[in-house]
């Protein structure tokens, strides 16, 4: 008992939504001694700079001063180039401002006067690549909010006010619709998608993350609730999913979705952090249970699994009911 109260979502197979609002103790991450010397090993293919043949940059340098009469050099002199050395550095960060007049001309006893271009709709406001820079800080690199304005102040000396950079994803997310179109398209096309779902902090509040994958394509979304009502909701692929499901008994899956037998590969044991976003979800332990998706072995709307007997999937002749053996 006292084992199974110490088990949690870094421990176990049970989902990171499980572990509840606790902060986990975070060990210093201090080297540990492994007799091997430091940088990379033997047989690592390793990555240096290299140096480029046409640099930015050119700066000579050149003695002060002629130590027998004292005239000053500079490269009027056309001084010898004997040796070089190349440093690859940032440049300053600097913000670009461009400033769009419209024009006016008469022609024809008319005025007639140009427009702007698209996406230049106040007299003030940052452009495209100020918002792709923030998209990426949020979606890819999972900044809050508060970090990526400080990260910005800093850099180039302007600061991106919350709401800026959430008006920033927002216009993302929207340029992305035809993407995440074809993407459920996609997968409503393929004979076999696995579908999962997993707990996800939203604001401090406990949200639910649902995916459907395959090798090729991923797509999920953020729902407050977890099963029917997310599931056939907008973004829900599953919900108009004619193929065979896999997934893990969660009992509204089971109602939305009538799949035909197949067996389907729990999280790994142990879980995963930090991999949301990811295509593949591995890492934290090699175990993996198999179940298997069949409309008709939900006992209930709570997903519990009923003792029913299950066909053998394995191709191994195992009696019938019994389950895969555990893969290590």
């Amino acid at each position: 008992m006292r084992r199974r109260l110490g088990l949690d979502s870094t421990t176990s197979h049970k989902p990171p939504s499980s572990d509840g609002y606790k902060k986990k103790p975070i060990a210093p991450a201090l080297p540990k001694a492994t007799g091997r010397r430091h940088g990379g090993q033997e047989g690592h293919q390793g990555k240096t700079l290299r140096r480029v043949e046409h640099p930015d940059r050119i700066e000579v340098h050149l003695p002060s001063h002629c130590q027998c009469w004292g005239r000053s050099f500079s490269t009027a002199d056309e001084p010898k180039s004997i040796q070089s050395r190349q440093v690859f550095d940032l440049p300053e960060p600097k913000l670009e401002v461009t400033e769009h007049r419209l024009g006016q001309v008469e022609c024809c006893a008319v005025v007639q006067e140009g427009s702007y271009p698209a996406g230049v709709s106040a007299p003030v406001h940052y452009g495209p690549g100020v918002r792709a820079l923030v998209t990426m800080l949020s979606v890819d690199h999972k900044m809050p909010l508060e970090p990526i304005s400080q990260l910005l102040e800093a850099l180039f000396g302007y600061d991106l006010n919350s709401g800026t950079v959430l008006e920033a994803l927002e216009r993302g997310h929207e340029q992305a619709a035809p993407l995440e179109e074809a993407t459920q398209t996609r997968l409503l096309e393929e004979e076999v998608v696995q579908f999962d779902e997993t707990g996800i902090r939203v604001a401090g509040k406990l949200y639910w993350l649902d995916t459907a994958a395959t090798a090729s394509d991923t797509h999920w979304f953020v729902h407050e609730k977890r099963g029917e009502e997310a599931l056939r909701s907008a973004p829900s692929v599953i919900k108009d999913f004619k193929g065979t499901a896999m997934h893990d008994w969660l009992g509204s899956l089971l109602q939305i979705h009538g799949c035909a037998p197949c067996p389907v590969w729990g999280a790994p044991v142990g879980g995963t952090q930090g991999a949301a976003g990811k295509r593949q979800s591995g890492g934290g332990g090699n175990a993996q249970v198999p179940v298997a998706a069949l409309p008709d072995a939900a006992s209930d709307r709570g997903g519990r699994r009923s003792r029913q007997a299950l066909p053998d999937y394995s191709g191994t002749g195992r009696a019938r009911g019994a389950p895969p053996p555990l893969q290590v």
